[in-house]
């Protein structure tokens, strides 16, 4: 006998990396199960020994980064100022230009901020760390934009739920992109992937951003001096939780 096909059954986002073989680190099965493990002291100290021969190659790609992202921001600023001054351009098309200008900065921005992240991930993996290739992810804007359109989107659903909803989405959530990228995922896959793995660590999770920032706060205060280490180390403590958690199948 034959399986009736229901159309109003909901769907199943599947969160299996059929492409993973003899990954590094953990997978997507132990990730979604809480099988891994998350010392916060660990991953700070391994990151910051990864730190050295790592700086060099970071802050290059930052500066690839800035001088992509600057000329088109400028542009776009400049185009503004003129559609705000002049008298024959109505205030619903100005807000038009504003909202696409926007988007499409936004879409070229975050392929290159991935690329930031996959220089801490090879690292975390001991992998040779090329800056330009930061460039390399643009293939990926597509599912990319429309992985962190649907997460804002639902964190903002959370946020009119009493706060908390949301709160708990933007930590959970913070694996989404980058499984998209490494893993190839679909966006509600990755999303759900993401979510499920945080989930059994929220609160570590949290005291792990918690501790970063009070790090970058104090790297900041002497000139900003310490930011040559500490900026290289965040990527690196990114990328060493991803692959304890997830595993790393590509580079």
């Amino acid at each position: 006998m034959t399986a009736s096909y229901n159309p109003y059954k909901t769907p199943v986002a599947n969160l299996t990396d059929a492409s993973s073989q003899n990954p590094v680190g953990g997978s997507i099965e132990n990730g979604i199960s809480g099988n891994y493990k998350f010392s916060i002291g660990d991953i700070l100290s391994e990151a910051w020994g990864k730190v050295k021969g790592f700086k060099g190659a970071c802050w290059l790609a930052f500066l690839f980064y800035f001088l992509a992202i600057y000329p088109l921001t400028f542009f776009i600023e400049f185009c503004m100022g003129l559609l705000v001054e002049s008298a024959a351009i109505s205030a619903n098309f100005a807000i038009l230009f504003s909202v696409v200008s926007q988007t499409a900065l936004t879409a070229f921005s975050l392929p290159l901020g991935m690329g930031l992240f996959m220089l801490g991930l090879r690292r975390a993996a001991g992998a040779k760390v090329v800056a330009k290739d930061i460039f390399a992810y643009f293939p990926k804007t597509v599912p990319l934009f429309l992985t962190m359109l649907l997460s804002y989107l639902l964190i903002f659903v959370g946020f009119l739920l009493f706060i908390l909803p949301g709160i708990y989405l933007m930590v959970a959530y913070a694996l989404a992109l980058p499984l998209v990228l490494e893993k190839n995922m679909s966006p509600w896959a990755a999303l759900e992937a993401s979510r499920k793995a945080v989930t059994h660590q929220w609160f570590r999770f949290v005291g792990l951003y918690l501790v970063m920032m009070v790090i970058t706060i104090v790297a900041v205060i002497p000139l900003g001096i310490g930011l040559v280490w500490v900026l290289p180390m965040s990527l690196v403590v990114i990328g060493i939780v991803y692959r304890n958690i997830f595993g790393l199948s590509s580079l």
